[in-house]
């Protein structure tokens, strides 16, 4: 059944689920072309967008979708969390600010527009604001403290954006971003040892990430390590040549 969409569907729903996000959009593509203004197909196909990393996509799938149903709140999420992902920052700020006018109460939306206010430098305090205000409708929500951390540190004010990271990984032991940033925090106020352990940990829990060593690298050059400094250095500079040359999503 080659123009089914129910089949390609189908389909979609397993490549996703066995982590071939490319091959699931390829399958909700055709989908598409059979029929443009299937909600249920539109909105899988957004999903599958944004964790294929094909954000112009999605964002084009959820304006159809915010068109063909103007008051339903999950398409202006769907819609603002594509536009975040694509890097359009004030369009994001305002479909989500109208999803949490609907639903204020949803810590998942809240946290969407503290990363859209977040993405723009005149709006860091309303960011700190928003974020504020996430974790006291779920004081448990890891990566909205997360966020509150990194504006803390935006903005000098290391002694707060320590205390919070703390707190994350307590929760979080695994989340390799707030160790690195952590760690790099702790190089800054002199902590050597309590930076190296931290470093050291982000990078084994994820190699690729060039920041991490970049962090490292400085820190075995403040520590005299310099063949552990030069080799993180060399895979630092082969994971930003990497991102540069990729195409753009």
């Amino acid at each position: 059944a080659p123009r089914s969409t129910e089949a390609l569907s189908a389909l979609a729903a397993l490549e996703s689920a066995r982590g071939d996000a490319a091959a699931a959009l390829v399958a909700l593509e055709k989908a598409r072309a059979l029929a443009p203004d299937s909600v249920p197909v539109l909105t899988q196909f957004t999903v599958a967008a944004m964790r294929a990393n094909k954000p112009r996509a999605a964002v084009d799938a959820t304006g159809v979708l915010v068109k063909l149903q103007p008051t339903e709140p999950e398409f202006l999420y769907l819609y603002g969390a594509a536009l975040l992902q694509s890097g359009n920052m004030r369009a994001a700020e305002s479909a989500l600010q109208r999803y949490t006018e609907q639903r204020p109460e949803d810590s998942r939306g809240c946290l969407a527009l503290g990363l859209a206010l977040a993405g723009q430098h005149e709006r860091f305090d309303a960011a700190r604001a928003q974020l504020e205000h996430c974790l006291r409708l779920d004081p448990a929500n890891v990566e909205a403290k997360y966020q509150l951390a990194l504006a803390f540190r935006s903005q000098g004010e290391a002694a707060k954006a320590v205390g919070l990271l703390e707190e994350v990984i307590a929760a979080s032991p695994a989340h390799a971003d707030a160790l690195r940033d952590l760690g790099a925090l702790y190089a800054q106020t002199g902590e050597g040892a309590r930076a190296r352990e931290v470093l050291e940990r982000a990078v084994a829990l994820n190699p690729q990430d060039a920041e991490t060593h970049f962090q490292l690298s400085r820190l075995y050059n403040r520590l005299a390590e310099n063949v552990l400094a030069a080799r993180h250095l060399e895979q630092f500079q082969k994971l930003k040549s990497q991102r540069e040359r990729a195409p753009e999503p």
